[in-house]
């Protein structure tokens, strides 16, 4: 199968962002035809690729070729789906899958469609962890060559359609110090006993916690 699975908990529009996700990684490792998909129920029985899926999948390849085209990378080295974890942080703690990653000689490109309705923009830490775990996943000598890292979300319900961002050494930095402190918080709290005190913010993500009941956070927000 392709794509990331589907959970059993999960809803339509999760259901819906799997499969359009699933689509583009077939395309992008096959170089199949997206229009050829359309209808298919070989992605996910239950439901078949819409044309809405197609369309996703068609501005997220030509955007991709564009760029590799402006920034002189070849096709050939568009990776979809890289399941890594950086090799610098113990215990597998730091690792992701991408949805897509061009590498050229001198510039790292990571891309990220987003299904959704609501807009992200390529500066998100997601999209720069990934990157991240890119850079650290390269053999050293490849690495050292980087000079320009482009981070881009494609989101065709949205508007921007197409998000695009290059973060500086400094911005890089600042993300993987702030991912190395929390891995060490971790290592140091092994049973997380304890919350990391200034890493508390209530939102959206805190529906995924499993330690939600009596956070100070959410308890502050709420008040």
């Amino acid at each position: 199968l392709y794509g990331p699975p589907v959970k059993d908990e999960a809803g339509p529009a999760a259901i819906e962002g799997t499969t359009c996700h699933a689509v583009l990684e077939f395309c992008l490792a096959f170089g199949e035809n997206p229009r050829n998909l359309l209808g298919s129920t070989e992605f996910n029985a239950d439901f078949p690729v819409t044309i809405e899926m197609v369309e996703a999948v068609e501005l997220f390849i030509d955007t991709m070729k564009s760029v590799c085209a402006e920034l002189g990378i070849p096709l050939d080295r568009i990776r979809s789906e890289q399941k890594m974890l950086h090799p610098q942080i113990p215990d597998g703690m730091f690792g992701g899958t991408t949805d897509c990653q061009a590498v050229g000689d001198t510039v790292l490109v990571t891309a990220d469609l987003k299904f959704g309705r609501r807009p992200v923009f390529a500066d998100s830490l997601q999209l720069t962890a990934y990157s991240l775990l890119a850079l650290g996943n390269l053999p050293t000598e490849q690495s050292s060559k980087i000079t320009r890292v482009v981070q881009i979300i494609i989101q065709p319900r949205c508007s921007p359609q197409i998000s695009r961002h290059e973060p500086g050494s400094e911005e890089l930095a600042e993300a993987w110090n702030s991912i190395c402190k929390v891995a060490q918080f971790i290592l140091d709290h092994p049973n997380m006993s304890e919350p990391q005190p200034d890493a508390l913010v209530a939102g959206e993500w805190c529906k995924y916690c499993k330690r939600r009941e009596g956070c100070v956070a959410r308890e502050a927000l709420v008040a």
